[in-house]
C-alpha cells in the first residue's frame, strides 16, 4: 500500500489554498511514530514513467525532481515528505517562522513545474528541512535497527542484570531451603570468606561450593556488581526465610488441608521473651491427619486479649478462616484456657464450633510432677 501524503494530512479533499494548511493539525496530532514509519516507507512518489511527473505548464513540458518528495495526484502538487510530517505548526525557536509561513513543499504541495528546481533548491538548504530529515532519518533508524539504538541498549542491561540476579537469588534460595530441609544452621561463628581456615557457617560453604561450577555465582561472590546488594547478609538471609516459610505454610500446609483444622499453641519464655508457638492439626488430601508447626510469634503481653489479637493477625497473614476452626489446645493457665479473658474464649466468640482442650501431653506432664513430689 503506499501512502499519499496529502490525504493522510488533510483526508479525501486536499487543501488548494494556503489559508487551509491549518486543518493537517488534528492529523498530526493522531500520527503515532509508527504511522509516520510507514508514509515514510510506503509513499507514493514520482517517477519518470509516472504521466504526473511531465505536464503542460505555460505551453511547455516540465517535469518534476522525485527526490526526496510526494506526490499527490488529485491536486498535481508535491510534497516534501519529511517537512510535511515533522515541521512543528508553530515556531519552536527564535528566528524560525510559523508553519503557515514556510515554502509550499511543506503545507499544500507546490504544483508549479516552471520553477521547481529553484524552488526545491532553496528548500533544501533551509533550516526547518534539514531538521525535519535529522528526525525523519531518526525515526527510520529506530524502527529498522532498533538494537543499536540507546534505549534498546540501555533496556537489553537492565533485562541481563534482572536476569543475572534472578539466577543468583535463585541458588541462594536453593541453598536456604537445602538448609532448612535438612535441619542445619546456616550461620557459623566467623563468616568471613576471604580466610579459608575459618568455617564461614553452612549457608556460605555451600554457595562457595555452588560457585564452584557456577561462574555468575562465583563472580557475585567475589565482585557483586553493587556492594551493597550481596543477598547474603544476615538480614537478606532472615528476609528470603520468612518469604520461603510464608509459601510453604501456603502451599503445603493451608492449601492441602480440607478447610477444618485445629490450632495448638503454647507460650514460652526464652531470655525475658515471651514467644508463643503455632502448630495446626489437619486432615490433608490423602485422608492423612496431620500437625504442622507454621510459626513462632514474639509477645510482650501474654494477657489473653494480647494472644488473641496475634492470632487473629496471624490468620489474616496467612489467609487463614476463623470460622473453619473446630478445635483449640492449650494449657491449663488462666490466660489460655479461661472462658472469660482467656483466649479460648475469646476465639469461642468468633467460632462457635471451636471447642477448647486441655492439652493431654501437658497434663500427664503435672500428673508426673505431682507424683514424684509426694514420694
Amino acid at each position: 500500500y503506499q501512502y499519499d501524503i496529502a490525504e493522510v494530512l488533510y483526508g479525501t479533499n486536499a487543501p488548494t489554498d494556503v489559508a487551509e494548511w491549518s486543518k493537517c493539525e488534528e492529523s498530526l496530532k493522531k500520527l503515532t511514530e509508527q504511522d509516520k514509519y510507514l508514509v515514510l516507507k510506503h509513499h507514493v512518489r514520482p517517477t519518470t514513467e509516472d504521466a504526473f511527473s511531465v505536464i503542460v505548464q505555460s505551453g511547455r513540458h516540465r517535469k518534476c525532481s522525485p527526490s526526496m518528495l510526494s506526490n499527490n495526484f488529485s491536486t498535481n502538487s508535491i510534497f516534501c515528505l519529511p517537512c510535511s510530517l515533522f515541521v512543528p505548526l508553530h515556531a519552536t525557536k527564535r528566528g524560525m517562522k510559523d508553519r503557515s509561513q514556510l515554502s509550499s513543499f511543506v503545507n499544500i504541495g507546490c504544483s508549479n513545474y516552471k520553477k521547481m528546481y529553484e524552488k526545491e533548491a532553496i528548500h533544501s538548504q533551509s533550516e526547518y528541512h534539514q531538521d525535519a530529515c535529522f528526525v525523519a532519518e531518526g525515526i527510520k533508524y529506530r524502527f529498522e535497527q532498533p538494537e543499536k539504538t540507546i534505549s534498546f541498549q540501555v533496556n537489553s542491561d537492565l533485562q541481563n542484570r534482572l536476569k543475572l540476579y534472578k539466577h543468583i537469588l535463585t541458588r541462594i534460595a536453593q541453598v536456604i531451603h537445602f538448609c532448612g530441609k535438612q535441619g542445619i544452621a546456616l550461620r557459623g561463628h566467623n563468616e568471613d570468606t576471604s580466610d579459608s581456615h575459618h568455617n564461614p557457617g553452612n549457608f556460605l560453604a555451600l554457595l562457595q561450593l555452588l560457585s564452584k561450577n557456577d561462574p555468575e555465582l562465583e563472580e557475585h561472590l567475589k565482585k557483586p556488581l553493587m556492594k551493597n546488594c550481596t543477598y547474603i547478609r544476615q538480614r537478606s538471609q532472615n528476609e528470603m526465610i520468612e518469604v520461603i516459610g510464608k509459601q510453604i505454610i501456603q502451599k503445603d500446609i493451608i492449601i492441602r488441608s480440607s478447610g477444618m483444622h485445629s490450632i495448638l499453641c503454647d507460650e514460652v519464655s526464652s531470655s525475658n521473651d515471651e514467644i508463643l508457638s503455632i502448630c495446626i492439626r489437619f486432615v490433608d488430601s490423602k485422608k492423612q491427619i496431620r500437625e504442622e508447626f507454621v510459626d513462632f510469634i514474639e509477645m510482650g503481653r501474654i494477657t489473653g486479649e494480647a494472644l488473641y489479637e496475634a492470632i487473629s493477625n496471624f490468620y489474616q497473614n496467612h489467609s487463614l478462616n476463623l470460622q473453619e476452626l473446630r478445635g483449640q489446645c492449650y494449657d491449663g493457665a488462666s490466660n489460655m484456657s479461661s472462658v472469660r479473658k482467656g483466649l479460648s474464649g475469646r476465639i469461642l466468640e468468633q467460632s462457635k464450633k471451636a471447642f477448647y482442650t486441655h492439652c493431654t501431653s501437658h497434663a500427664l506432664n503435672l500428673c508426673i510432677a505431682a507424683t514424684c513430689k509426694e514420694q
